[in-house]
């Protein structure tokens, strides 16, 4: 992600249960906190099976996803 990030390409990740979707959360969050933002507007399609504690972390980041 982070290579992505500094190349200025948004990242769009699909991710199948709270173990994919974590850590995908946790790759946007150290790109995001590094850039400083989420201009780029990385994103998760196809998400399901969300850990109910990852919810708030997809509006904290400003991260977009579709179910």
């Amino acid at each position: 992600m982070q290579e992505f990030d500094d190349a200025n390409f948004q990242v769009i990740a699909h991710d199948i249960e709270d173990g994919a979707v974590r850590a995908n959360l946790n790759g946007y969050a150290k790109v995001i906190k590094k850039r400083g933002n989420n201009n780029l507007r990385h994103r998760n399609e196809h998400t399901s099976l969300v850990h109910p504690n990852d919810f708030s972390r997809f509006t904290e980041n400003d991260i977009a996803v579709t179910i």
